[in-house]
């Protein structure tokens, strides 16, 4: 009996150490492949942050070329402007004109521009300002053909209508601040003062004549007005709703006598007709050019709009005008 006993412990004994070593081995053999399958996960995070990294270092890469191309176009094309211009034919004109126009497309997502994805307001009021940069800078030359002259004062209509938002935007207290009823950027739907000129070059690009016509400053003072209806009544208003009186006082002084329909490009520069804003342009071709010039210089390596004329008030405001009043009244007057 006591044999029988000791046998079935010893059977039992038996059946748990084999039991035991069964556990251990499969736990050794769980405890490999969790070791294993730590190395190849630890593997892949490695791989993984590799690739992060790779990733990240071409997006900076990527990053650092597009500015390195923006800064040598916008260095190039300074350095262009600074030559003396070839001359502009009807073909260049029309090109212009249709840059400048695909700028206010652009920022607003029209035209061509509508299945496109939409740029962030910085990046999009940054390319709409080069353009108008660069239509400016390539139409400040004298040599206009003729048959180009009323496309090329058309769009400078609406490029210094562009720049006169700009003086009047940079006017406030906050240079970053924008009052709303002017909006964040000129191609703003908000801005009427630029939208005019914009409709109007639109209008001459699709051979429509002109329709404007311009009341004789004679008439409207007998008629009693005080210069700011005056300036009203023939809209020489600025972008913020002030009187722009220089352009008021060059229109006083105009000695047409005809009333030929006109664009709205002669209003920016005071005119009756289209021959008086054409001269006065060419007067301030070398003026702005020199302006230009000198601004550039003057900014921190070209950079943020350098072309911005501080703003230093109504009466004391620098601007292409003002500064060919006395070259146009010596000019009169030694005729």
């Amino acid at each position: 009996m006591m044999m029988t006993n000791e046998r079935h412990a010893n059977e039992r004994l038996n059946e748990a150490n084999a039991a035991l070593e069964a556990a251990r081995q499969r736990a050794d053999e769980e405890s490999k492949r969790a070791e294993a399958e730590a190395r190849e996960l630890e593997k892949l995070e490695a791989d993984l942050e590799a690739r992060r990294k790779a990733a990240e270092a071409a997006r900076i890469a990527r990053i650092e070329a597009e500015q390195a191309i923006a800064e040598a176009e916008k260095k190039a094309r300074y350095a262009e402007a600074d030559l003396p211009q070839e001359r502009v034919t009807i073909e260049v004109a029309t090109l212009t004109a249709n840059r400048v126009l695909g700028a206010f497309d652009r920022w607003r997502g029209d035209g061509q521009y509508a299945e496109q994805p939409r740029e962030s307001l910085q990046d999009s009021t940054q390319r709409f300002w080069e353009s108008i940069d660069a239509a400016r800078d390539r139409l400040l030359t004298q040599e206009i053909d003729q048959e180009a002259r009323q496309i090329v004062l058309c769009t400078e209509g609406v490029i210094h209508a562009c720049e006169r938002w700009e003086a009047d935007s940079t006017a406030v207290t906050d240079p970053h601040e924008v009052s709303d009823s002017m909006g964040v950027c000129p191609a703003d739907s908000e801005c009427r003062h630029v939208a005019k000129f914009e409709r109007d070059l639109r209008r001459c690009l699709a051979g429509d004549k002109p329709n404007v016509v311009l009341d004789r400053a004679g008439d409207l003072i007998r008629e009693r007005l005080s210069f700011e209806q005056i300036a009203k009544t023939l809209t020489f208003i600025r972008p913020n709703g002030s009187i722009c009186y220089e352009t008021l006082s060059l229109y006083i002084d105009t000695a047409d006598r005809k009333a030929t329909p006109e664009f709205l490009a002669v209003h920016w520069l005071g005119a009756r007709t289209f021959e008086t804003a054409w001269q006065r342009r060419q007067m301030t071709v070398d003026a702005r050019r020199e302006r230009r010039n000198r601004n550039f210089a003057a900014s921190a390596h070209g950079a943020d709009r350098p072309n911005r004329e501080p703003y230093a008030g109504v009466a004391g405001e620098t601007d292409p005008i003002a500064e060919s009043v006395t070259a146009y009244a010596n000019r009169f007057a030694n005729t």
